[in-house]
């Protein structure tokens, strides 16, 4: 529990600043003609951090902080119309970040925890740790059913097989401290928060956009080197993804060859998003704002 409430401690800490300017980083830009148009909000959420979708049931579960304090963490359910169904679908969680969704089951990075929760009821089923985790942030499956989950603070992957071992899968600072995860096919996207080893995110320099090959472990960097304090991965088209800057409350559309669009710049801590390519709905967790945007993208 101690170690806990110090990590914790160090999260209250980071920065909520202003928005900053558009940096001159050398980005090769996208020329699209896309547009971004606020549909709704939803307030009332406590420090939301992750959107996930249940295609199966037409719901989203965010991942809400609170107050930081142990026990005050929760997963909420959402309607895509933006309607709060169960502001504490799940309780007496720490300080839930990334959501995945394997068959009946949700997974929540929270913490030093990841978490297994009964996708009906909202019942913690499991909890799944290690003496060696020191920040859990994103959860992703494979096509096989394996589940990743990342320690930012360490720059790795811990990993939860089909059998229920759990264990780190890969370290390396060549990561940059991923805090996103996308599993597709072999490949593993890497949101890079950007490299420190000293547990102060808020001071990490900017991260990059970034693919690893999941047999050989071979890392390709595929963005700009500093793109932002990254965050959240979506697939955006077969051709690219989108991508949110947590520090910078910015959210890029990047190619898989690596061009750069900023589609548009919001207050920071900008989480874990969500984006419904068939509806060409993206939706947004703001922290500081207790709120969830609803955008269109055409």
């Amino acid at each position: 529990m101690k170690k806990i409430i110090v990590l914790l401690a160090v999260l209250s800490m980071f920065s909520c600043a202003s928005k900053k300017k558009k940096d001159d980083s050398g980005l090769k830009v996208i020329d699209s003609k896309e547009s971004l148009s606020l549909l709704k909000e939803t307030n009332g959420l406590p420090a939301p951090e992750s959107v996930v979708l249940d295609a199966e049931k037409n719901v989203m579960y965010v991942s809400c902080q609170a107050g930081e304090i142990p026990g005050d963490g929760s997963i909420a359910k959402v309607s895509l119309d933006g309607e709060i169904l169960n502001l504490k679908f799940t309780g007496g969680l720490n300080n839930p970040k990334g959501i995945a969704i394997v068959g009946d089951k949700l997974y929540v990075a929270d913490v030093l925890e990841l978490v297994e929760i009964n996708r009906e009821t909202g019942d913690i089923i499991n909890k799944y740790t290690e003496d060696s985790i020191r920040f859990l942030n994103d959860v992703t499956v494979d096509k096989d059913g394996n589940i990743y989950v990342s320690d930012m603070f360490k720059s790795s992957i811990y990993k939860l097989d089909k059998d229920k071992n759990f264990k780190e899968w890969f370290i390396s600072p060549e990561m940059e401290n991923p805090n996103g995860l996308l599993a597709i096919g072999d490949e593993m996207y890497l949101a890079g928060w950007g490299r420190f080893t000293d547990g102060q995110p808020t001071s990490a320099p900017k991260g990059c956009f970034q693919k690893m090959n999941m047999n050989t472990m071979e890392i390709t960097k595929i963005s700009a080197d500093t793109l932002g304090n990254l965050d959240g991965i979506q697939v955006n088209d077969t051709n690219s993804f989108i991508v949110s800057d947590w520090k910078g409350g910015k959210v890029f559309r990047i190619a898989k060859t690596g061009e750069t669009k900023e589609l548009l710049a919001n207050n920071p801590g900008v989480g874990d998003i969500l984006f419904i390519p068939e509806k060409g709905l993206l939706v947004l967790p703001i922290k500081g704002q207790n709120q969830i945007l609803f955008y269109s993208v055409k």
